[in-house]
């Protein structure tokens, strides 16, 4: 056997994520040898072998000290999702919601078909119930529920006040007015009254925020099922233009979604967890509504999302 010297393992990178025994001292005679060796420890607590007794030097353990020589220390939180890699789409809903009203667009101009008031109110209970099952599962992630409550209050107030449902409503009607005067085309007119349908609402909103701030596309993907079973009926009246309303999804969905996920770095974990509690009820409503067991004027509720981080901040200042 050849002799082994001193920078033998030279230019050798070693990952040391042992704590007793073997581990440590293999990788110590690695180090002496030249290799590169990074312990990976815990963070706050440190390795193990640091409050082994009996022998310690300014706070160490013997031990820790003779099997950690010549190696690096670093520690790592595999519990905080901070720093984490990540492949996340936050625009999959807005994506997947385009390319249903483009379906359902293309297929309702072929088939020339309204569907009958008996499926449409089916479709309608069924995207209530599961609007339901959603909001129920977020509105389940406060850790506080007064939290919650303070914000639906103060939203509803500022909603309110700022007649922010008679606002979207009113909206609505200005553009389908504006088009109307200038252009009595039917593709103009399918386009207007899709891209209000579709894009007009507390389910656009809440759906595209939610996709931003945690990729949870979830809402969107029900709003793209509903979007899509109406694309067919307008598009069998309207025609073409409905196609061209995935266009106005895309911009305006995909741009409440990228806004989000910009001022996401800004929020702490309490804060998105109570801002996506807060959401779920909403959308809770929402179903509610679908189900006509209710007719809340959700979109009054809106300024709670914001409401509910600023709450939290304001918790953990005093």
């Amino acid at each position: 056997m050849g002799e082994i010297h001193a920078g033998t393992t030279s230019g050798v990178r070693v990952l040391d994520l042992s704590q007793f025994l073997a581990g440590p001292y293999g990788t110590q005679i690695l180090g002496d040898l030249g290799a590169q060796v990074i312990k990976v420890e815990q963070p706050g607590v440190g390795d193990g072998s640091r409050g082994i007794p009996p022998h310690f030097s300014h706070g160490f353990s013997g031990y820790f000290l003779a099997v950690n020589r010549n190696k690096k220390s670093i520690t790592l939180d595999l519990k905080q999702t901070q720093g984490h890699l990540k492949r996340e789409c936050t625009m999959l809903g807005t994506l997947l919601n385009t390319a249903t009203v483009i379906v359902g667009g293309t297929a309702g101009t072929f088939l020339r078909a309204r569907f009958s008031e008996r499926v449409r109110r089916m479709v309608m209970w069924g995207v209530g119930l599961v609007s339901l099952v959603i909001g129920l599962q977020m509105s389940l992630s406060t850790g506080n529920i007064l939290i919650v409550l303070g914000s639906l209050l103060g939203g509803g107030i500022v909603g309110e006040l700022a007649h922010m449902h008679e606002g979207l409503n009113a909206l609505g009607e200005l553009l389908q007015a504006k088009i109307k005067a200038e252009a009595e085309s039917t593709f103009s007119k399918g386009f207007v009254t899709a891209s209000l349908l579709f894009c007009v609402g507390p389910m656009t909103i809440l759906g595209s925020i939610q996709d931003g701030l945690s990729g949870d596309y979830r809402l969107l993907a029900t709003k793209a099922m509903l979007d899509g079973v109406s694309a067919v009926a307008l598009a069998a009246s309207l025609g073409w233009g409905v196609l061209a309303a995935a266009l106005t999804v895309l911009l305006y969905q995909g741009g409440l979604t990228l806004g989000a996920g910009l001022v996401k770095t800004a929020l702490t974990e309490p804060m998105l967890a109570e801002m996506t509690a807060t959401g779920g009820t909403l959308i809770l409503a929402i179903g509610l509504n679908l189900l006509d067991v209710t007719a809340i004027r959700v979109a009054n509720f809106l300024p709670a999302l914001l409401i509910a981080p600023a709450i939290v901040a304001l918790l953990q200042v005093l």
